[in-house]
């Protein structure tokens, strides 16, 4: 898996520009053919968490019952691949690796991460597992999980047999970005930008554009992702206005194979799919088949 390294490009740069260019045409590209099923999580999540916003469905819990039903059915705490020893020789081995394992599943806490994975997968049909950094107490990659709501994919992945990009929507606080590396001058931009495109629309913004903590630190909506420009694949970190470039480092090339040839270093995630869709990179969802028979049945109680 590919790792990050430090060679750059800034906002004020041509190649930064183009890059910034290129980044938001993708991300253009990708909100146009993922509107339906970005509207259909938002219509999930709302018959799941906030009915009451939606008078009809309190009388009606066809696809919360069903959720849990599958979350219950797919979930175990405990590890589900434990190995064995064929022969009694190798039994002390095979104790020693479980132990291991054990020890890896508690520290990683992979039962958290799993429980995530799979109400991802039922709710939405689709999860990202990404590698965030490493935890030097204890000794271990940090695994996080992506919401698919926040997520801004490429929906030709198929035809082109990978993601050629890839986007985050989230929020940074001004003290995060400073311990990321991003530069006073951005920062100051950020600020500027902010206040000039608070009409930007709302699913740009996500929650807002700029928000100002009580302590006095502000934090920004940001995108932060993957791409490849020139050939070679960045991570990148950039506004929702598409004119700050606060971050775009090279991916680094692990195998002999990627040194050679960059454009075969794949992004640092893996995607979990109930079922593949051409042109939708979210795949197939069995909730979506519930939506209807659950306003069905609301509208027969009500």
């Amino acid at each position: 898996m590919a790792t990050q390294t430090r060679k750059t490009l800034t906002s004020n740069s041509k190649a930064g520009k183009d890059l910034l260019a290129q980044i938001n045409g993708e991300y253009e590209m990708s909100k146009s053919k993922g509107e339906r099923k970005h509207q259909m999580f938002e219509t999930i999540d709302n018959k799941i968490d906030n009915p009451e916003k939606v008078e009809k469905y309190l009388r009606s819990n066809l696809v919360k019952t069903n959720l849990e039903m599958l979350d219950a059915t797919l979930y175990n705490e405990t590890m589900e691949i434990v190995p064995q020893a064929k022969m009694s020789a190798y039994e002390d081995i095979a104790k020693k690796i479980k132990a291991a394992m054990e020890n890896d599943y508690e520290e990683m806490e992979l039962d958290k991460l799993k429980r995530r994975v799979v109400s991802h997968f039922n709710r939405y049909g689709c999860t990202v597992v990404m590698e965030e950094g490493f935890d030097r107490n204890r000794k271990v990659p940090k695994l996080i999980t992506i919401n698919p709501r926040s997520i801004y994919p490429d929906h030709d992945y198929l035809s082109y047999r990978r993601d050629r990009f890839l986007y985050i929507r989230t929020k940074y606080t001004k003290v995060q970005l400073i311990s990321l590396g991003v530069s006073e001058a951005d920062i100051k931009k950020l600020d500027i930008t902010h206040r000039d495109t608070e009409d930007i629309d709302a699913d740009r913004r996500g929650v807002s554009t700029i928000e100002v903590n009580t302590d006095g630190n502000p934090s920004y909506t940001m995108f932060w992702g993957f791409t490849y420009f020139n050939g070679k694949p960045y991570s990148v970190l950039v506004d929702d206005g598409f004119s700050v470039l606060a971050i775009a480092e090279e991916l680094k090339a692990v195998t002999e194979e990627e040194k050679a040839d960059p454009s075969l270093i794949k992004f640092p995630y893996v995607v979990f799919r109930a079922e593949e869709v051409e042109g939708d990179w979210f795949g197939y969802n069995d909730v979506e088949l519930l939506i209807d028979k659950q306003d069905t049945e609301a509208e027969l109680l009500n």
